[in-house]
Protein backbone atom coordinates (compact mmCIF):
# COMPACT_ATOMS: atom_id res chain seq x y z
CA UNK A 1 0.00 0.00 0.00
CA UNK A 2 1.22 3.31 -1.03
CA UNK A 3 2.00 5.98 1.84
CA UNK A 4 -0.35 9.24 1.40
CA UNK A 5 2.00 12.18 1.50
CA UNK A 6 0.08 15.55 3.43
CA UNK A 7 1.62 18.78 2.87
CA UNK A 8 1.26 21.49 5.71
CA UNK A 9 1.17 24.89 5.36
CA UNK A 10 2.34 27.38 8.07
CA UNK A 11 1.55 30.76 6.99
CA UNK A 12 3.02 33.46 9.11
CA UNK A 13 3.06 37.11 8.68
CA UNK A 14 5.46 38.91 10.30
CA UNK A 15 5.36 42.48 10.62
CA UNK A 16 8.44 44.41 12.37
CA UNK A 17 8.61 48.29 13.41
CA UNK A 18 12.26 49.06 14.77
CA UNK A 19 12.78 52.26 16.44
CA UNK A 20 15.65 51.34 18.03
CA UNK A 21 18.94 48.52 17.95
CA UNK A 22 18.42 47.22 21.52
CA UNK A 23 19.10 43.12 21.72
CA UNK A 24 15.86 41.51 23.56
CA UNK A 25 16.49 40.45 27.09
CA UNK A 26 16.89 36.82 26.63
CA UNK A 27 15.53 36.00 30.39
CA UNK A 28 12.34 38.23 29.95
CA UNK A 29 9.21 36.33 31.27
CA UNK A 30 5.31 37.08 29.56
CA UNK A 31 2.27 35.99 29.55
CA UNK A 32 -0.39 35.23 27.02
CA UNK A 33 -1.59 38.65 25.46
CA UNK A 34 1.54 40.42 27.17
CA UNK A 35 2.97 43.70 25.32
CA UNK A 36 6.49 44.03 26.17
CA UNK A 37 7.73 48.28 25.90
CA UNK A 38 11.26 49.20 26.01
CA UNK A 39 11.86 51.84 23.96
CA UNK A 40 11.56 49.67 20.78
CA UNK A 41 9.45 48.11 18.34
CA UNK A 42 7.31 44.87 20.23
CA UNK A 43 6.95 41.29 18.20
CA UNK A 44 3.92 39.76 19.99
CA UNK A 45 2.70 36.61 19.32
CA UNK A 46 -0.33 36.07 21.03
CA UNK A 47 -3.80 33.62 20.63
CA UNK A 48 -5.15 35.45 17.63
CA UNK A 49 -1.72 35.28 15.79
CA UNK A 50 1.48 37.38 15.79
CA UNK A 51 1.55 40.88 16.08
CA UNK A 52 4.34 43.96 15.89
CA UNK A 53 3.44 46.91 17.86
CA UNK A 54 4.65 51.06 17.91
CA UNK A 55 6.09 51.83 21.54
CA UNK A 56 3.62 55.16 21.11
CA UNK A 57 0.39 53.81 20.25
CA UNK A 58 0.28 49.98 21.37
CA UNK A 59 -1.25 48.90 17.80
CA UNK A 60 -0.24 47.30 14.83
CA UNK A 61 -1.72 44.52 12.32
CA UNK A 62 -2.53 41.11 13.34
CA UNK A 63 -1.01 38.28 11.78
CA UNK A 64 -2.88 35.22 11.78
CA UNK A 65 -0.97 31.41 11.65
CA UNK A 66 -2.63 28.50 10.13
CA UNK A 67 -2.94 25.67 13.21
CA UNK A 68 -0.12 23.08 13.08
CA UNK A 69 -0.96 18.98 13.13
CA UNK A 70 -1.09 17.80 16.22
CA UNK A 71 2.27 15.80 16.16
CA UNK A 72 4.02 19.00 16.37
CA UNK A 73 5.62 19.27 19.74
CA UNK A 74 7.83 21.87 19.47
CA UNK A 75 7.99 25.10 16.98
CA UNK A 76 11.40 27.28 17.40
CA UNK A 77 11.99 31.14 16.10
CA UNK A 78 15.64 31.72 15.23
CA UNK A 79 16.41 35.37 14.07
CA UNK A 80 20.24 36.26 13.51
CA UNK A 81 21.80 38.73 11.06
CA UNK A 82 24.99 41.04 10.31
CA UNK A 83 23.88 42.91 13.46
CA UNK A 84 23.03 40.22 15.72
CA UNK A 85 26.19 38.78 16.88
CA UNK A 86 23.89 36.02 19.37
CA UNK A 87 21.21 34.55 17.11
CA UNK A 88 17.81 35.44 18.63
CA UNK A 89 16.29 31.72 19.47
CA UNK A 90 13.13 31.26 21.56
CA UNK A 91 10.63 28.33 21.52
CA UNK A 92 7.00 29.07 21.22
CA UNK A 93 4.68 28.04 23.72
CA UNK A 94 1.23 26.31 22.89
CA UNK A 95 -1.98 27.81 24.93
CA UNK A 96 -4.88 26.94 23.90
CA UNK A 97 -4.17 25.00 20.81
CA UNK A 98 -1.86 28.52 19.63
CA UNK A 99 1.96 27.80 19.73
CA UNK A 100 2.67 32.08 20.39
CA UNK A 101 5.79 33.99 22.30
CA UNK A 102 6.89 37.24 22.65
CA UNK A 103 10.49 38.03 20.56
CA UNK A 104 10.97 42.59 20.98
CA UNK A 105 14.62 44.77 20.00
CA UNK A 106 15.38 43.49 16.48
CA UNK A 107 18.44 45.01 15.45
CA UNK A 108 18.10 46.58 11.90
CA UNK A 109 20.16 45.16 9.55
CA UNK A 110 19.67 42.18 7.37
CA UNK A 111 18.10 39.79 9.42
CA UNK A 112 16.94 36.07 8.43
CA UNK A 113 13.90 33.82 10.16
CA UNK A 114 14.05 30.64 10.63
CA UNK A 115 11.28 29.16 11.64
CA UNK A 116 11.18 25.06 12.59
CA UNK A 117 8.42 22.59 13.83
CA UNK A 118 9.43 19.16 15.62
CA UNK A 119 8.01 16.20 16.81
CA UNK A 120 8.25 14.43 20.03
CA UNK A 121 11.55 12.68 19.39
CA UNK A 122 12.78 16.29 18.15
CA UNK A 123 12.57 15.28 14.66
CA UNK A 124 12.49 18.07 12.58
CA UNK A 125 9.22 17.84 10.18
CA UNK A 126 8.50 21.59 8.73
CA UNK A 127 10.84 24.39 7.98
CA UNK A 128 11.25 27.64 5.72
CA UNK A 129 13.35 30.79 6.07
CA UNK A 130 13.24 34.04 4.44
CA UNK A 131 15.82 36.77 4.44
CA UNK A 132 15.04 40.03 5.13
CA UNK A 133 16.27 43.90 5.43
CA UNK A 134 15.33 45.78 8.85
CA UNK A 135 15.29 49.47 8.60
CA UNK A 136 14.66 51.73 11.84
CA UNK A 137 11.30 53.38 12.24
CA UNK A 138 10.53 50.80 9.07
CA UNK A 139 6.93 48.24 9.00
CA UNK A 140 8.03 45.42 7.29
CA UNK A 141 5.50 42.56 6.12
CA UNK A 142 6.30 39.30 4.66
CA UNK A 143 4.84 35.85 4.81
CA UNK A 144 6.54 32.43 5.31
CA UNK A 145 5.17 29.37 4.26
CA UNK A 146 6.89 25.98 6.82
CA UNK A 147 7.34 22.96 4.01
CA UNK A 148 7.18 19.38 4.88
CA UNK A 149 11.56 18.41 5.45
CA UNK A 150 11.16 14.58 3.60
CA UNK A 151 9.49 14.55 0.12
CA UNK A 152 7.11 11.16 -0.75
CA UNK A 153 8.86 8.14 -2.18
CA UNK A 154 8.50 8.50 -5.98
CA UNK A 155 6.00 6.05 -7.36
CA UNK A 156 7.29 2.84 -9.98
CA UNK A 157 5.85 0.38 -11.47
CA UNK A 158 6.27 -2.29 -13.97
CA UNK A 159 3.28 -3.79 -15.91
CA UNK A 160 2.25 -7.27 -16.16
CA UNK A 161 3.47 -9.34 -19.18
CA UNK A 162 2.24 -12.07 -21.54
CA UNK A 163 4.69 -14.54 -22.24
CA UNK A 164 2.84 -17.18 -24.08
CA UNK A 165 -0.25 -18.10 -25.60
CA UNK A 166 -1.60 -21.50 -26.90
CA UNK A 167 -4.07 -21.99 -29.38
CA UNK A 168 -5.38 -25.27 -30.67
CA UNK A 169 -6.38 -24.83 -33.42
CA UNK A 170 -6.01 -21.79 -34.90
CA UNK A 171 -8.77 -22.68 -37.71
CA UNK A 172 -11.85 -24.39 -36.81
CA UNK A 173 -15.06 -25.51 -38.50
CA UNK A 174 -18.58 -23.82 -36.95
CA UNK A 175 -19.48 -24.94 -33.55
CA UNK A 176 -15.95 -26.76 -32.93
CA UNK A 177 -13.76 -25.67 -29.81
CA UNK A 178 -10.70 -23.71 -29.84
CA UNK A 179 -8.78 -24.36 -26.78
CA UNK A 180 -6.84 -21.20 -25.01
CA UNK A 181 -4.28 -21.04 -22.68
CA UNK A 182 -2.28 -17.80 -21.73
CA UNK A 183 0.95 -17.52 -19.54
CA UNK A 184 1.80 -14.18 -17.51
CA UNK A 185 4.04 -13.18 -14.97
CA UNK A 186 3.79 -9.59 -12.90
CA UNK A 187 7.67 -8.39 -12.45
CA UNK A 188 6.42 -6.69 -9.16
CA UNK A 189 4.65 -9.58 -7.61
CA UNK A 190 2.08 -7.91 -5.24
CA UNK A 191 -1.07 -10.48 -5.77
CA UNK A 192 -3.40 -12.07 -8.48
CA UNK A 193 -3.49 -11.29 -12.36
CA UNK A 194 -7.15 -11.07 -13.87
CA UNK A 195 -8.10 -12.28 -16.52
CA UNK A 196 -10.26 -11.25 -19.63
CA UNK A 197 -11.09 -12.70 -22.86
CA UNK A 198 -13.19 -10.67 -24.87
CA UNK A 199 -15.87 -10.10 -26.84
CA UNK A 200 -17.97 -11.92 -25.07
CA UNK A 201 -20.24 -13.14 -28.39
CA UNK A 202 -20.03 -14.39 -31.21
CA UNK A 203 -18.98 -17.51 -29.93
CA UNK A 204 -18.78 -19.06 -26.36
CA UNK A 205 -16.08 -19.01 -23.72
CA UNK A 206 -16.45 -21.42 -21.30
CA UNK A 207 -15.02 -18.73 -18.76
CA UNK A 208 -14.36 -15.56 -19.41
CA UNK A 209 -11.90 -15.25 -16.55
CA UNK A 210 -9.48 -17.98 -16.47
CA UNK A 211 -6.11 -18.06 -18.04
CA UNK A 212 -7.48 -21.83 -19.53
CA UNK A 213 -10.31 -21.69 -21.08
CA UNK A 214 -12.30 -23.00 -24.24
CA UNK A 215 -14.21 -20.81 -27.23
CA UNK A 216 -16.49 -22.43 -29.07
CA UNK A 217 -16.91 -20.90 -32.76
CA UNK A 218 -20.42 -19.43 -33.61
CA UNK A 219 -22.31 -21.00 -36.27
CA UNK A 220 -21.10 -18.29 -39.17
CA UNK A 221 -18.63 -18.91 -40.65
CA UNK A 222 -15.71 -15.63 -41.10
CA UNK A 223 -12.93 -14.51 -39.18
CA UNK A 224 -12.82 -13.74 -35.64
CA UNK A 225 -10.57 -12.07 -33.18
CA UNK A 226 -10.33 -13.29 -29.41
CA UNK A 227 -8.05 -10.41 -27.21
CA UNK A 228 -7.35 -11.56 -23.86
CA UNK A 229 -6.11 -8.94 -21.38
CA UNK A 230 -4.11 -9.49 -18.24
CA UNK A 231 -4.83 -6.86 -15.24
CA UNK A 232 -2.45 -6.54 -12.26
CA UNK A 233 -3.02 -5.34 -8.61
CA UNK A 234 -1.98 -1.85 -9.99
CA UNK A 235 -4.84 -1.35 -12.61
CA UNK A 236 -1.74 -2.19 -15.40
CA UNK A 237 -2.39 -3.88 -18.39
CA UNK A 238 -1.18 -6.37 -21.12
CA UNK A 239 -3.35 -7.70 -23.95
CA UNK A 240 -2.73 -9.39 -27.18
CA UNK A 241 -5.17 -10.68 -30.10
CA UNK A 242 -5.27 -13.94 -32.10
CA UNK A 243 -7.56 -14.75 -34.89
CA UNK A 244 -9.91 -17.28 -35.46
CA UNK A 245 -10.76 -18.51 -39.01
CA UNK A 246 -14.19 -20.59 -38.98
CA UNK A 247 -14.62 -21.82 -42.02
CA UNK A 248 -16.33 -25.93 -42.45
CA UNK A 249 -13.30 -26.76 -44.49
CA UNK A 250 -10.79 -26.59 -41.38
CA UNK A 251 -10.48 -29.47 -38.56
CA UNK A 252 -8.75 -29.41 -36.04
CA UNK A 253 -5.19 -28.01 -35.29
CA UNK A 254 -2.44 -26.67 -32.35
CA UNK A 255 -0.77 -23.42 -32.42
CA UNK A 256 1.39 -21.61 -29.70
CA UNK A 257 2.05 -17.75 -30.39
CA UNK A 258 5.40 -16.93 -28.35
CA UNK A 259 5.07 -13.56 -27.34
CA UNK A 260 7.30 -11.42 -25.03
CA UNK A 261 6.61 -8.18 -23.64
CA UNK A 262 9.45 -6.25 -21.28
CA UNK A 263 4.71 -0.73 -15.50
CA UNK A 264 3.06 16.94 -2.51
CA UNK A 265 0.43 15.18 -4.47
CA UNK A 266 -0.51 11.24 -4.52
CA UNK A 267 -0.29 9.26 -7.24
CA UNK A 268 -2.51 7.03 -7.50
CA UNK A 269 -2.10 5.26 -10.05
CA UNK A 270 -0.43 4.72 -14.01
CA UNK A 271 -1.71 3.07 -16.88
CA UNK A 272 -0.19 2.34 -20.89
CA UNK A 273 -2.31 0.65 -23.00
CA UNK A 274 -1.03 -0.83 -24.97
CA UNK A 275 2.64 -2.12 -22.42
CA UNK A 276 4.59 -3.43 -25.43
CA UNK A 277 4.42 -1.56 -29.09
CA UNK A 278 7.03 -1.51 -31.69
CA UNK A 279 8.71 1.24 -33.52
CA UNK A 280 6.90 4.20 -34.52
CA UNK A 281 3.91 3.23 -32.64
CA UNK A 282 1.63 4.93 -30.43
CA UNK A 283 0.56 3.72 -26.66
CA UNK A 284 -2.31 5.69 -24.29
CA UNK A 285 -0.79 6.78 -20.67
CA UNK A 286 -2.91 7.97 -17.62
CA UNK A 287 -2.10 8.53 -14.87
CA UNK A 288 -4.39 9.55 -11.45
CA UNK A 289 -3.16 11.52 -9.06
CA UNK A 290 -4.78 14.57 -6.51
CA UNK A 291 -3.39 16.65 -4.18
CA UNK A 292 -4.06 16.59 -0.43
CA UNK A 293 -4.86 20.10 -0.10
CA UNK A 294 -6.97 20.25 -2.81
CA UNK A 295 -4.74 22.64 -4.75
CA UNK A 296 -4.78 22.72 -8.54
CA UNK A 297 -2.18 19.91 -9.72
CA UNK A 298 -0.50 20.43 -13.22
CA UNK A 299 1.44 17.51 -15.16
CA UNK A 300 4.61 17.08 -17.29
CA UNK A 301 5.82 14.08 -19.24
CA UNK A 302 8.99 12.95 -20.44
CA UNK A 303 10.78 9.43 -22.05
CA UNK A 304 14.30 8.12 -21.96
CA UNK A 305 14.12 7.02 -25.66
CA UNK A 306 13.19 9.15 -28.63
CA UNK A 307 9.29 10.20 -28.58
CA UNK A 308 7.01 12.21 -29.00
CA UNK A 309 3.95 13.31 -26.75
CA UNK A 310 0.48 14.84 -28.31
CA UNK A 311 0.50 17.06 -25.13
CA UNK A 312 3.35 16.55 -22.36
CA UNK A 313 0.94 18.70 -19.97
CA UNK A 314 -2.32 16.71 -19.71
CA UNK A 315 -2.77 12.86 -17.25
CA UNK A 316 -3.96 11.25 -20.83
CA UNK A 317 -1.27 11.98 -23.67
CA UNK A 318 -0.59 9.49 -26.12
CA UNK A 319 3.25 8.76 -26.48
CA UNK A 320 4.49 7.78 -30.15
CA UNK A 321 7.78 5.99 -30.11
CA UNK A 322 10.37 6.97 -32.75
CA UNK A 323 10.63 5.02 -35.97
CA UNK A 324 14.65 4.64 -34.78
CA UNK A 325 14.87 3.68 -31.73
CA UNK A 326 16.43 0.27 -30.42
CA UNK A 327 14.17 -2.10 -29.16
CA UNK A 328 14.07 -2.79 -25.28
CA UNK A 329 12.36 -1.12 -22.57
CA UNK A 330 11.31 2.30 -22.29
CA UNK A 331 11.11 4.39 -19.09
CA UNK A 332 7.86 7.08 -19.11
CA UNK A 333 8.06 9.77 -16.00
CA UNK A 334 5.32 12.07 -15.23
CA UNK A 335 5.90 14.53 -12.39
CA UNK A 336 2.64 15.59 -10.71
CA UNK A 337 3.11 19.23 -9.40
CA UNK A 338 1.06 21.53 -7.32
CA UNK A 339 3.25 24.16 -8.01
CA UNK A 340 5.54 24.07 -4.89
CA UNK A 341 5.98 20.09 -4.34
CA UNK A 342 6.11 17.69 -6.79
CA UNK A 343 5.52 13.61 -6.67
CA UNK A 344 7.38 11.81 -9.66
CA UNK A 345 5.45 8.51 -11.41
CA UNK A 346 7.41 6.20 -13.77
CA UNK A 347 5.86 3.18 -15.85
CA UNK A 348 8.01 0.96 -17.82
CA UNK A 349 6.95 -0.01 -21.29
CA UNK A 350 8.56 -2.27 -23.86
CA UNK A 351 9.47 -1.92 -27.36
CA UNK A 352 9.52 -5.26 -29.16
CA UNK A 353 8.44 -6.72 -32.86
CA UNK A 354 5.47 -8.22 -33.48
CA UNK A 355 5.38 -11.43 -31.55
CA UNK A 356 5.84 -14.43 -33.67
CA UNK A 357 3.24 -17.22 -34.59
CA UNK A 358 3.78 -21.31 -34.16
CA UNK A 359 1.37 -22.89 -36.18
CA UNK A 360 0.77 -26.75 -35.68
CA UNK A 361 1.91 -29.66 -38.27
CA UNK A 362 -1.00 -29.75 -41.18
CA UNK A 363 -2.31 -33.15 -42.50
CA UNK A 364 -2.12 -32.82 -46.12
CA UNK A 365 -3.13 -36.91 -46.92
CA UNK A 366 -3.81 -39.88 -44.90
CA UNK A 367 -4.15 -43.86 -45.69
CA UNK A 368 -4.99 -47.15 -44.21
CA UNK A 369 -5.26 -50.08 -46.21
CA UNK A 370 -8.67 -51.90 -44.37
CA UNK A 371 -11.49 -51.25 -42.09
CA UNK A 372 -11.95 -54.44 -40.84
CA UNK A 373 -9.21 -57.50 -40.03
CA UNK A 374 -9.17 -60.72 -39.31
CA UNK A 375 -7.16 -62.27 -35.70
CA UNK A 376 -3.81 -61.58 -36.58
CA UNK A 377 -4.65 -59.86 -39.78
CA UNK A 378 -2.15 -56.44 -40.73
CA UNK A 379 -3.40 -52.82 -41.11
CA UNK A 380 -0.54 -50.64 -43.37
CA UNK A 381 -1.19 -46.72 -42.31
CA UNK A 382 0.21 -43.78 -43.78
CA UNK A 383 0.57 -40.20 -42.82
CA UNK A 384 1.68 -37.49 -45.20
CA UNK A 385 2.34 -33.67 -43.64
CA UNK A 386 4.31 -30.59 -43.45
CA UNK A 387 4.75 -27.51 -40.89
CA UNK A 388 4.00 -23.94 -41.82
CA UNK A 389 7.05 -22.79 -40.76
CA UNK A 390 9.12 -25.65 -42.75
CA UNK A 391 10.96 -27.11 -39.81
CA UNK A 392 11.34 -30.51 -39.46
CA UNK A 393 8.45 -33.44 -38.25
CA UNK A 394 8.44 -36.19 -36.30
CA UNK A 395 6.37 -38.90 -35.67
CA UNK A 396 5.34 -41.30 -33.39
CA UNK A 397 2.56 -44.11 -33.90
CA UNK A 398 0.49 -45.59 -31.10
CA UNK A 399 -2.59 -47.40 -29.72
CA UNK A 400 -4.62 -48.01 -26.93
CA UNK A 401 -6.47 -50.99 -28.29
CA UNK A 402 -3.67 -53.49 -28.39
CA UNK A 403 -1.87 -55.07 -31.27
CA UNK A 404 1.44 -54.90 -32.45
CA UNK A 405 3.38 -52.17 -34.89
CA UNK A 406 6.17 -53.27 -37.31
CA UNK A 407 8.69 -50.82 -38.30
CA UNK A 408 7.92 -47.26 -39.31
CA UNK A 409 9.52 -46.44 -42.55
CA UNK A 410 9.70 -41.86 -42.61
CA UNK A 411 10.35 -39.88 -46.09
CA UNK A 412 11.20 -36.49 -46.81
CA UNK A 413 10.25 -34.96 -50.45
CA UNK A 414 11.47 -31.20 -49.72
CA UNK A 415 8.38 -29.55 -47.16
CA UNK A 416 6.04 -32.83 -47.51
CA UNK A 417 6.87 -35.57 -45.07
CA UNK A 418 5.45 -39.01 -45.04
CA UNK A 419 5.64 -42.04 -42.52
CA UNK A 420 4.21 -45.75 -42.34
CA UNK A 421 4.12 -48.19 -40.61
CA UNK A 422 1.99 -51.58 -40.17
CA UNK A 423 -0.11 -52.65 -37.65
CA UNK A 424 -0.72 -56.54 -37.03
CA UNK A 425 -4.14 -57.38 -34.93
CA UNK A 426 -4.28 -58.99 -31.79
CA UNK A 427 -4.45 -63.05 -32.99
CA UNK A 428 -5.99 -64.65 -29.66
CA UNK A 429 -8.62 -63.11 -26.84
CA UNK A 430 -10.55 -61.18 -29.45
CA UNK A 431 -13.79 -60.99 -29.79
CA UNK A 432 -15.62 -60.22 -33.59
CA UNK A 433 -17.08 -56.66 -33.34
CA UNK A 434 -14.10 -54.97 -31.05
CA UNK A 435 -12.85 -51.89 -32.80
CA UNK A 436 -9.05 -51.29 -32.96
CA UNK A 437 -7.99 -47.17 -33.01
CA UNK A 438 -4.64 -46.08 -34.22
CA UNK A 439 -2.83 -42.66 -33.82
CA UNK A 440 -0.26 -40.71 -34.82
CA UNK A 441 1.68 -37.82 -33.05
CA UNK A 442 3.61 -35.39 -35.86
CA UNK A 443 5.35 -32.99 -33.95
CA UNK A 444 7.30 -29.97 -35.71
CA UNK A 445 10.82 -28.90 -34.72
CA UNK A 446 9.45 -26.24 -31.78
CA UNK A 447 7.57 -28.98 -30.27
CA UNK A 448 3.88 -28.28 -30.94
CA UNK A 449 2.16 -31.36 -32.02
CA UNK A 450 -0.84 -32.45 -34.10
CA UNK A 451 -2.48 -35.83 -33.35
CA UNK A 452 -4.36 -37.61 -35.81
CA UNK A 453 -6.35 -40.91 -35.30
CA UNK A 454 -7.35 -43.08 -38.29
CA UNK A 455 -10.51 -44.76 -38.98
CA UNK A 456 -11.24 -47.43 -35.94
CA UNK A 457 -10.48 -50.63 -37.32
CA UNK A 458 -13.40 -53.35 -37.03
CA UNK A 459 -12.30 -56.80 -35.72
CA UNK A 460 -13.79 -59.70 -38.38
Amino acid sequence: MRKKNIKFLLCVLVIINLFSCNLLDQNLEVDNNDEITSGSAILRIKADGIMVVNTRDGEGPPIIIAGLPDEIEKVTVNISGENIPTPVIYDLVKIDGIWQGILVNIPAGTATILVEAFDDSDTLLYENELTITIENNKTISLNLTLLPVDPPAGYNVKAPRIDLVNISPQQVAPGDPVNLQVFAHDPEPGGPLTYVWTPASPGIFSDRNAAVTTWTAPAEEGFYNLTITIIDMEFLLDHFTIIIEVDDAYGNGNVAIELGTNDFPVIYSMIADPTRINKGESTQLSVEASDPDGDEITFLWTSDLDGVFDDSTIATPVFTIDPGVEYGPCVLTVEVSDGTLATVGMIQINITPEPEINLAPVVTSAFQSAGRVSPGGEIKYIIRAKDPEGTALSFTWSTPDGGTFGTQVDTINGLDYQSEIIWTAPDTGTTPGTLYTVTVSITDAEGLANIFSFQSVEMQ
